[in-house]
């Protein structure tokens, strides 16, 4: 089981180092593509001079000649074809290099617009952030104040509370014993 692992993690790492080592950079994508467009764009010329040709040839063969060989005719008649479809191809080659150009530069752009729009994130959640934080400040500065107010609250029932309850103990005690305990030990002298 652990050789099975290993094998794997080792496969895995591969496949990542050569992956990485193959995939091709920004400016080398740049450079194949201006290539390619070369060579497709050269293909296109040569395809395009021998339609030009064939159709020469072809013209020359059946309407110039004092002689009509229809072999030959035939012949021309087929390589105009050919150059004609060679034609065809290569312009779907260009156009399909085209869409991948534009592909590579709509990715570029893509690339820049959702950088520009992270960016743009991160700095509203800073200032999201920045304000969340005054506002939990705020909110314990208002929580100590009302926590103060309820302990003055308290206080003051308390305090009258207790002068209640005092009055109603000195109404609860005898008339004869006074609470001033100066007064008591003058009456026992």
């Amino acid at each position: 089981m652990f050789t099975f692992s290993q094998g794997s993690a080792c496969t895995a790492l591969l496949v990542a180092v050569f992956s990485r080592k193959l995939e091709m950079t920004k400016a080398e994508k740049h450079v194949l593509h201006f290539m390619e467009a070369n060579k497709i764009t050269k293909r296109v010329k040569y395809c395009a001079a021998n339609v030009l040709r064939e159709t020469w040839l072809l013209y020359k063969n059946a309407k110039l000649a004092p002689t009509f060989n229809p072999n030959r005719v035939r012949l021309h008649q087929r390589k105009f074809l050919q150059a004609i479809y060679s034609l065809r191809t290569t312009k779907v080659q260009q156009r399909e290099l085209q869409d991948k150009s534009d592909s590579l530069v709509d990715l570029a752009k893509l690339q820049t617009n959702v950088f520009e729009g992270v960016a743009d994130i991160s700095l509203r959640q800073d200032y999201f952030q920045q304000h969340l934080e005054g506002i939990e400040r705020h909110l314990l500065e208002i929580r100590k104040l009302i926590l103060q107010q309820q302990n003055h609250r308290q206080g003051t029932v308390e305090h009258s509370r207790t002068s209640t309850e005092i009055s109603q103990m000195r109404c609860l005690l005898p008339s004869s014993t006074s609470p001033n305990p100066n007064a008591a030990t003058a009456g026992q002298t």
